[in-house]
């Protein structure tokens, strides 16, 4: 090296010089998901899809609650809470296929275990529901009706029992309980309350494919009944039944109507 070419800095002429940080660290991408997600609203409703992973929990004062839930994977079980005071709810679960293919789940909806609960005060429920995988379903309204179809999965003779609560004060039931999208086995996992305490009618349908104890009661005015193929049935009286079909020994169907109003159970 040639004497003079190279001058050393010093401190002084050191700060002349731009100083150059390292490079920040690149952030991950895409980002991890919040596995819960909480939206309470006092007038506005809520409306849109919803990803449900280890909990979703939406609510509304005045306001009503439109949304799809889309299930994601998931160690532990999913909740799903939904609530409010003078406003409707209508839920529906993700589901594949079409008009022209069979309904399908995604592998996430049909392994995770479930618990749904969904209220209101002076709003009708109504949509369609996922049950099954040792979760329960519990939909509970004061003054409006209960209108849903509940998808089941994972609710044959081994799987772990599942329980579905449906009450009202005085709205109507109209609760059809679907047998899984996937399996040809008997529906055997449920056990089940449906109950109307002042008044409205009952209108319960289970699958062909379920198996168990059904026990029907009236309290005031109204008529019961209950039909279905290989549905063995014994009349106690005008108010009150048993039925079964397949072993005598298998979870059991509850249907209360404590106040008036007619109660059917179709399986």
């Amino acid at each position: 090296m040639l004497p003079g070419l190279y001058k050393s800095i010093s401190n002084k002429d050191r700060s002349q010089y731009p100083v150059v940080s390292p490079e920040p660290a690149t952030p991950s991408w895409p980002p991890f998901p919040k596995r819960e997600h909480r939206e309470h609203e006092t007038f506005r409703s809520i409306s849109g899809t919803y990803e449900l992973y280890d909990l979703l929990d939406l609510s509304t004062t005045s306001g009503s609650i439109s949304i799809k839930v889309d299930v994601q994977e998931g160690e532990k079980p999913a909740t799903l809470r939904l609530s409010t005071l003078a406003g409707s709810i209508n839920v529906r679960f993700v589901t594949g296929g079409g008009f022209l293919s069979k309904a399908t789940l995604s592998p996430a909806a049909s392994t995770r275990t479930l618990n749904i609960e969904i209220s209101t005060h002076a709003g009708s429920i109504s949509g369609d529901l996922l049950h099954g995988n040792g979760g329960s379903t519990v939909l509970s309204s004061q003054a409006g009706s209960v209108n849903v179809k509940i998808n089941t999965v994972g609710v044959s003779e081994l799987d772990p029992p599942s329980k579905i609560s449906v009450s009202t004060w005085s709205g109507s039931q109209n609760v059809e309980v679907r047998a899984p999208f996937s399996s040809t086995e008997a529906v055997r996992a449920i056990e089940a309350t449906h109950q109307v305490t002042s008044s409205g009618s009952m209108n319960i349908i289970y699958p062909t494919e379920w198996e168990g104890m059904v026990h029907v009661k009236l309290g005031g005015s109204g008529s019961v009944g209950a039909s279905g193929r290989g549905l063995v049935v014994q009349k106690e009286s005008s108010r009150e039944l048993y039925g079964y079909r397949g072993m005598k020994e298998g979870r059991t169907i509850e249907i209360y109507e404590e106040g008036s109003g007619s109660v059917h159970f179709r399986c």
